[in-house]
């Protein structure tokens, strides 16, 4: 009896050159895949840290614009016109020229040097301002403000602040370790209380604020007390590394100005925050370019913000027409 073989077939199978072929494409997959979420990281970093740099810069300036608006200003009486003529016989007349040369001879050699003025107004230079305000405090606001450390972080060391009165002295400053004067003693006072660190290496511990009555700040410069000036000085913004002001009186800008010495307030206030950038600063997008008098640039290691505060209660200047 016969019987019938069946023919056995070679099972099919992958060679070796599909097998590395297909660990190539697998690889190169995988290289894309890890490259997709790497950027996607790489993207939502820097859209973070641009929307943290945007709420500070905000907050920074939309601060500084409060305490420019508030600034309050008495001028000098005027001289009746005997004395008037009689000081210019005794005395002469200067030249225009020198007279301009003189009044733009101001410094103001630490923010506290304009806290003793008799007067109110403006006084400051290109990296620190001094300004006398007006701003009722209602005590609950105060107690919250004295509680609350930078941009409302609760802090036991926070500087306290006295709604006894609505005359206040404000100055703006970097506070910086080694600095002379109120801007040394606030970093030193910052540093000991753990509130900031100096994280740069720089010595530049942040955008400081000092705030507190006008009697009292009056009080405790004119007695050198940097300590009691320290204590009610907070550093509100870490980031911050560079500050700048400039001063414009209708013609043209000014890095220095003193409302005793010129007898009016500037008509506008320019104001330039810079923030260190971890990223590239070159592909970071405006976070004000939607504001008219706001503009951002970008340096190596930092974003500069520039905003420019007009004052309404600036006195005009006469404009010469000819006929």
């Amino acid at each position: 009896m016969l019987r019938g073989t069946a023919s056995v077939r070679p099972r099919s199978g992958f060679t070796l050159v599909e097998v590395l072929l297909a660990l190539g494409l697998t690889a190169v997959l995988m290289l894309a895949v890890s490259g997709a979420i790497t950027l996607y990281a790489r993207t939502l970093l820097a859209g973070r840290e641009r929307t943290e740099q945007s709420q500070v810069v905000r907050a920074v300036l939309r601060l500084i614009e409060l305490d420019l608006r508030s600034v309050t200003f008495a001028a000098p009486p005027e001289a009746s016109e005997e004395e008037a003529g009689g000081q210019a016989a005794d005395e002469g007349f200067a030249d225009e020229e020198v007279l301009e040369s003189q009044e733009m001879s101001i410094q103001v050699q630490q923010p506290s040097d304009g806290l003793q003025s008799s007067s109110t107004g403006i006084v400051g230079d290109a990296t620190q301002l001094v300004l006398h305000l007006s701003r009722p405090l209602r005590a609950e606001t105060a107690a919250a403000a004295g509680n609350a450390g930078a941009f409302g972080a609760v802090s036991a060391s926070a500087a306290p602040v006295e709604p006894g009165s609505d005359l206040r002295s404000v100055a703006w400053f970097l506070a910086a370790q080694g600095a002379g004067g109120l801007a040394g003693a606030a970093a030193d006072q910052a540093l000991s209380s753990g509130l900031v660190e100096d994280v740069s290496g720089s010595g530049v511990l942040g955008l400081a604020r000092l705030d507190g009555d006008r009697l009292v700040m009056q009080s405790a410069d004119a007695t050198g007390d940097l300590q009691a000036l320290a204590t009610r000085s907070r550093v509100l913004a870490p980031e911050v590394v560079s500050l700048g002001f400039r001063y414009f009186d209708g013609q043209e800008w000014f890095d220095v100005w003193n409302s005793v010495e010129l007898g009016r307030l500037p008509l506008a206030v320019e104001v330039t925050v810079g923030l260190a950038s971890g990223g590239n600063p070159a592909s970071q997008q405006d976070a004000f370019s939607a504001a008219a008098n706001t503009s951002t640039v970008s340096s190596e290691n930092s974003q500069t913000w520039r905003l420019v505060v007009p004052l309404a209660q600036a006195e005009r200047p006469l404009l010469e027409t000819g006929l």
